[in-house]
């Protein structure tokens, strides 16, 4: 499986298979959309939802994002975006991907990187642990022009960890 990234409309890059082999169980009394973590099975966020910081082998910082929907069909058009809740400034750009949904109990796909600031090409470096961003998910229709399900949720930003594929 391959995942397609769209950044401001542009198709950007094709990157890594889908974290989902098939056999993640649904979590309890699943909702028809919802967006946790998890690099291999979706997770729902805790409470507080802190999430670790992945560091990767090219400079770059991500968290993980995973989505499951029970109406979306076999594959899922989304669109995403984190601003910092203390300053509203953008942290993460609009991202659009489409990726494939794997599972029969709950339709869902998990090892979507968020990528964050702070890269060998970026001159702000890594947001701090303890940042706050306030992250917004939409699952649009095939074509991306309907907006079928939006989940907003906040996340606080924990420590980092060196993550190699």
């Amino acid at each position: 499986m391959l995942r397609l990234r769209i950044v401001a409309g542009s198709i950007v890059a094709v990157v890594f298979a889908s974290g989902c082999g098939g056999d993640c169980d649904p979590p309890s009394d699943a909702a028809v959309f919802e967006v946790g973590t998890g690099e291999e099975c979706f997770e729902r966020f805790e409470d507080p939802p802190v999430v670790t910081v992945n560091e990767g082998p090219q400079g770059g910082y991500h968290v993980w994002l995973a989505i499951g929907c029970a109406d979306c069909g076999t594959s899922i058009h989304f669109r995403y975006r984190a601003v910092d809740s203390a300053t509203g400034e953008e942290a993460v750009p609009l991202t659009e991907w489409i990726e494939p949904l794997v599972g029969e109990a709950w339709p869902q796909v998990a090892g979507i990187q968020m990528g964050l600031p702070g890269g060998l090409d970026d001159d702000r470096g890594p947001l701090p642990e303890g940042t706050a961003l306030d992250v917004t998910v939409e699952a649009l229709s095939a074509n991306g022009g309907e907006v079928l399900h939006t989940q907003s949720l906040s996340i606080v930003l924990g420590p980092r960890q060196i993550w190699n594929p």
